[in-house]
Order: C-alpha cells, then structure tokens, then sequence
C-alpha cells in the first residue's frame, strides 16, 4: 500500500517532537500543553485545560494525540465525550476536518468511528454514556496508551477515575501515558477536585493543570466580530465563560438564568408605564393539584401586564378552566398558549373547540433548532429555548427590554430557575426540581414565560407541535 506524502512529513516532524496539525500549528499555551506531555514525569498522569470558550482546548489535544499516534506505532488513544452522540457530532468532526489526512482511514464500528494510521496506531471516539451504563461496566477492562476527554464537566468523577486507572493498561509503545482532559467553568466536581487545589498549590504532583483564555488563541481572538457575540451576556457568564474566571462559580447567584439587577430593572419600567395597549397573548399553566395554581399571564405587547392566579381547586376540569379564561379576558382576539404537560391537555381540547387555531399547546420536551442570540449555543429542549428567549428579552441591554409586574411570588419564581450548559446545549432546571427549591410549583413563571411562545415557534422541531382536535 501506498503512503500519502503528507502522512510520511507529518510521521518525520513526529519523531523529533513537532506537534503535527494543519495550519499555523501550534499557539504557546496549546504548545505547553504539548511540552508538558511529551516530557511528562512518570509520577504524572493527568493534564487539565481549564479556562475560557475558545482558547482552543480541543485543537491543542486532538494535536497531540495524533502526533503521538504519528511517532508511537501501535498505540492505542480513546477521545471521550459525555455521549458516543456528542463525541461523533463534535470533536471526532474536528478530528476529521483537520487531521484524517495523516490516517490510513476513518471507520465506523456500531456508529463508532476509529481513526486507523499506517503504523498501527488508533484513535477511538467514545462516549462515556453513563445513562446507559450507569455501573461503567464497558470500561472497567478497557486498556490505552491515554485518554483525552473532552468537556470533563459533563462526565462523571467516577469515569475519570477509571481512565487513570486504565491508562497505560495497553501494549508498551515508548509514548507517554496520560490523561488529557478540557473543562470550561463549572460549579461541578472539577471545581473542588482541580481548580481550587490549583488556586491554594495543593494539586498533587501527579496532575498539573494548565489555564487557557481565549486572547490565547490569535484564530479566534483577532478574527473580526467573533468576540462581540459574547456582548449581550451578563456580567457573571462574562466573568466564567469568556474570562474563564472559576471564582464566580462558587457564588450563590451563578446560574441563576435571570439576574436579579435585571429583574429590578424590569419592575421598574413597568411601574413607569401609564397604560397598557390591547393583550397580544395569554399564557396558560395549568394546576395540576394540591397547592398548584392555575395561572395566567396577561401579555401586553411585549410586557407582562399582570398575572391572575386561582388555587387549583377553582379549576377542576377544563369547562371551569375557561370560564376563568373567559372572565379574564372577554373579549380578547389574541393568542392563547397553554401547557400540555400534566392535566393540560383536557382543557386544550376543549380550548381549541371555542377559538381554533388561536390557541397554541406548549410541550416543554419537544424538540428545537434554534439557537441564543449570539449564536454560541443551542437547546436541550423547546423548554430551555423558551425559558433562554425569555431571559433574552428582560436583558436591560435589548433594544425593547420587557416589563414585568412587582408579584412576589412571581419574582420568587424568576429568581429560582436554574441554568447549565451540556456540551454545547443550555438545560434549564425541571419544574419537579424548580418545586423542591420554592415549597411549591413555579405557575405563575411558567405562564409568562410561555406566553412568549409565538415569538419563537418558527425555531423549533414542527413534528413536536401538538395541534389537539
């Protein structure tokens, strides 16, 4: 079999220590992490990239791994990810875009790809899929030269755990054995176990962790525009995201999805407002017994004008539900949404029979394509994307920043949600979990979060709209 040219340059640059990658090759901090590697001590096992978005954590790693793949015959690399999903969509595409030249082949084993190089070396691209193995039984006999996992927040300590024990469980090939490992900001376990033992000098000799930022990184930090996408975040995300500031991580408020400067800010412009105009949409969530209220959200262009509650028991089925509806707006001709999950759907139906195709179910699971506003990321559910679009509008920094009524309970509510970022997919706090904090369930957010639904419906997955009749 013939050799490529490029895999022979990129085999010869390997065995005297060159990172091998396309392009500029290496910036300084990707090259210390390089540096590290190579001339890593026996005692060292684990390597930790922490910092900010884009600092270019994953080119730097995929980098060394093929470079020892180069220079090592017969090693034997696993790349992970939280999913075996996540990893084929994300880092095993990167892998493929900028380093399948210099491999034999790329194949897939049971939707696994592996890359395969001339000498006999491989990489694998996994998924720590815990959900599916929640004993991590596939891995407790699985042996490599090193690991690089990607996005550690998202795996289990107890994966990592196993990685360090079966790193170096592979044939001898001279390459050094490791753990290579990227993390953003996180209130999860990295946290504790790496970056406050980096901060106070008590990491044990055997892992060093390297910070990386992105104006590290000269492909992203000079290319125009690419910085100003992470304008409209507040100050907190601003602080872990793009400073790559892990302090903030440890305060009460980081990831609360709603500022609370913001959500003062709102009930001041709505004190301001002398009149509202005609209501533009009603949010509708529905009780589902016990405590629960039905409540609705009275939109008024794009403020919240004012939310009326009833205790569950005023709404024990779907005729009273809307009389009540009836009672609070007679004779509106707009929008109403209403939330399917639980008993919604009986007073959907009934809803759809009166005014038609005006009434909009809202499925918190369903499925959506849209992304925040500055593009940076996507959505684990249709439920995060109307929670995040909400959270967009309220911004002091939007153009027409909304309005919200100074309800306490209400604002209890707002102040509660939670918010986390899976791989590249915000996840917003369930409502079971939103109840555990608040002693009750959060009605009267979840109706004027949702009466926000039109403004977003071209975005998201059409097969999880449910139509009713």
């Amino acid at each position: 079999m013939k050799i490529p040219a490029l895999y022979q340059v990129g085999e010869e640059l390997a065995k005297i220590g060159r990172p091998v990658c396309p392009g500029k090759g290496l910036h300084d901090k990707q090259q210390q992490v390089f540096d590290s590697i190579v001339s890593k001590t026996p005692d060292e096992h684990t390597f930790v990239i922490g910092g900010s978005f884009g600092g270019g954590k994953s080119f730097g790693a995929l980098t060394i791994l093929n470079t020892l793949a180069l220079r090592y015959p017969g090693s034997r690399f696993v790349v992970i990810r939280e999913t075996s999903r996540s990893c084929r969509e994300s880092v095993y595409m990167d892998f493929k875009n900028y380093f399948k030249p210099y491999c034999e082949r790329v194949l897939y084993e049971n939707t696994n790809p592996d890359a395969v190089y001339h000498n006999g070396s491989v990489i694998h691209f996994r998924g720590e899929n815990l959900k599916d193995d929640p004993a991590l039984d596939q891995w407790k006999s699985f042996g490599c030269t090193g690991f690089f996992i990607e996005q550690l927040e998202n795996i289990s300590e107890r994966f990592y755990e196993i990685a360090v024990a079966r790193t170096g469980r592979w044939k001898q090939t001279g390459s050094p054995e490791f753990v290579l490992a990227s993390v953003n900001p996180t209130p999860e376990w990295p946290i504790h176990r790496f970056w406050q033992r980096h901060q106070n000098g008590t990491l044990p000799d055997s892992i060093k962790y390297i910070p990386m930022h992105i104006t590290e990184n000269p492909s992203l930090s000079e290319k125009s525009g690419y910085m100003s996408r992470f304008d409209d975040m507040d100050e907190v995300m601003k602080r872990a995201f793009l400073d790559g500031d892990w302090s903030v991580m440890l305060q009460d408020e980081f990831g609360q999805l709603f500022p609370n400067e913001w959500i003062n800010q709102a009930v001041e412009r709505h004190k301001a407002i002398d009149s509202f105009n005609d209501i533009t949409s009603i949010g509708v969530d529905i009780a589902r017994g016990g405590n629960d209220e039905t409540s609705f959200a009275i939109r008024s262009d794009h403020h919240i004008k004012e939310i009326i509650s009833y205790p569950g028991i005023d709404t024990p089925d779907g005729k009273q539900l809307i009389q009540h509806l009836m009672d609070v707006a007679p004779s509106f001709k707009g929008s109403i949404i209403m939330d399917l999950i639980g008993v919604g759907s009986s007073p959907y139906d009934v809803a759809r029979e009166l005014w038609g195709e005006r009434v909009l179910g809202f499925n918190a699971g369903g499925k959506t394509n849209g992304r925040t506003d500055n593009s940076v990321w996507g959505f684990a559910n249709l439920k995060a994307h109307i929670y995040w679009h909400f959270r967009e509008r309220l911004n002091p920094k939007n153009e027409n920043p909304i309005a919200i009524p100074d309800d306490p309970l209400f604002l209890a509510d707002l102040r509660s949600v939670r918010f986390k970022i899976r791989g590249d997919k915000i996840q917003i706090d369930s409502k079971e979990d939103m109840r555990k904090k608040l002693g009750r369930s959060p009605d009267r957010a979840e109706a004027a979060i949702i009466s926000y639904y039109p403004e977003i419906r071209n975005s998201f997955d059409l097969s999880q709209l449910i139509l009713g009749g």
